[in-house]
């Protein structure tokens, strides 16, 4: 009897939870408090070339849904002979992509297999559904090989 009872306690938990936080995304309501479920996302770019400067698309937000950027990670992927690093930031606004990400010069990572973590800036873009989110080497390094890995952290609604 008690198997059945803990059976029949998990069953009735799980109906409660699908019942206030839904499974697709959706809104719900209980005792007057919204709820909604949100889907973190980690998304990793290919490794990008930081002694060229250019734009590189690392994300496009998805039909019907929406993307805030909550952190930035840059990886060095390669560092080699290295007297100054790039300068980069991240949005979707051309030509300087700094409505997330302010440029940034990435002068404390000077060896491959470190990190930083870049905060956006207050009033940061919203990505919204078909939306390129970008990252700019506006200042190339200076060095025979600088080349990271990007890591957009953020929740996709």
């Amino acid at each position: 009897m008690k198997r059945l009872s803990l059976a029949v306690f998990a069953v009735i938990a799980l109906v409660i939870c699908l019942k206030v936080f839904g499974v697709d995304g959706s809104l719900s309501s209980t005792s007057g408090t919204t709820s909604i479920v949100t889907n973190q996302l980690a998304i990793v770019s290919g490794v990008i070339d930081g002694t060229s400067i250019g734009n590189t698309t690392v994300y496009t937000v998805p039909t019907g849904k929406q993307f805030i950027v909550s952190k930035v990670l840059i990886v060095p992927t390669t560092v080699t002979s290295l007297v100054t690093p790039s300068t980069v930031s991240l949005g979707k606004t051309s030509s300087t992509f700094v409505d997330v990400i302010a440029a940034t010069a990435l002068t404390g990572l000077i060896t491959a297999n470190t990190s930083a973590i870049l905060t956006p800036i207050l009033g940061s873009t919203v990505f919204q559904a078909g939306d390129a989110i970008v990252l700019r080497v506006s200042v190339g390094a200076v060095g025979t090989a600088y080349s990271f890995k990007v890591i957009i952290i953020g929740v996709q609604i």
